[in-house]
């Protein structure tokens, strides 16, 4: 049985519809989707109107939910701090044109914070962001297969956080965002992490396989406790495929 996807409910809601074609009455996919869609449309219909102004290097509205995740110190930490997320969620109306990327100099991904006034900047390494900066990210696949993507920071004492995948419960396992080839977009999450004050190593990391992420947070984990500085860890060999970096300073001070 074949459920509509959440943007179908989403559409069918915004479009005074009971429920979108092919739904299923008693099935608890649906009603999450029915549910889900109904209280982001409530967010956009309650909110003032907050214009996204982009960079000339920013490539896209960055639409979608503002996240704030967990940052975790071990696998076996990651139960009690997921006490911690705190989810806010910032839409733009359903009917905006969808997120769309142009070319640029990147192999792997653009990183891009976002104020919450809905400002973009590009971000290059080195960068002061803000202490509780969200993050989005224009990523790319260039080549001819599908490929698979990560995101993570490593903050100056070994920290390791997710910002895509989502992974801040012990019990969730989720395999790397899926690029299809020739993939340009930006993601329709912005991302904030605990991992500062201070540098944070942030890793776009392309793989030519999928991976599940305790798997791969396992490797990056060795490597930052491995390194006498773990915001020096430019690159993971366990992981191998392209690994992209920029180093940024979380909060005002240094």
């Amino acid at each position: 049985m074949s459920c509509p996807a959440f943007e179908t409910w989403l559409e069918a809601l915004d479009g005074g519809l009971d429920a979108p074609d092919g739904a299923h009455e008693r099935c608890a996919s649906c009603a999450r989707s029915s549910s889900d869609a109904a209280g982001w449309l409530r967010v956009v219909r309650e909110s003032p109107p907050s214009p996204v102004a982009s960079s000339g290097e920013f490539v896209a509205r960055v639409v979608g939910k503002r996240l704030r995740r967990a940052s975790r110190v071990g696998v076996v930490a990651m139960a009690a701090v997921a006490i911690g997320v705190v989810l806010s969620i910032r839409h733009l109306p359903v009917d905006e044109e969808p997120p769309v990327a142009r070319g640029g100099d990147f192999e792997v991904c653009e990183v891009h914070e976002v104020s919450p006034g809905g400002t973009v900047r590009t971000v290059r390494d080195g960068d002061r962001v803000a202490a509780d900066a969200s993050l989005g990210f224009t990523v790319r696949n260039p080549g001819a297969e599908a490929a698979y993507l990560g995101v993570y920071g490593i903050s100056a004492t070994g920290r390791v956080g997710w910002f895509h995948p989502a992974y801040a419960d012990a019990s969730v396992n989720p395999e790397l965002v899926r690029l299809d080839p020739g993939d340009l977009r930006t993601l329709p999450e912005q991302v904030a992490l605990p991992l500062g004050p201070g540098a944070v190593r942030v890793v776009c990391w392309r793989s030519e396989r999928q991976w599940r992420v305790v798997e791969a947070d396992a490797a990056i984990e060795r490597a930052a406790a491995a390194a006498g500085r773990p915001v020096e860890v430019e690159r993971v060999p366990d992981l191998g495929g392209r690994q992209e970096g920029v180093l940024l300073w979380f909060g005002d001070t240094r």
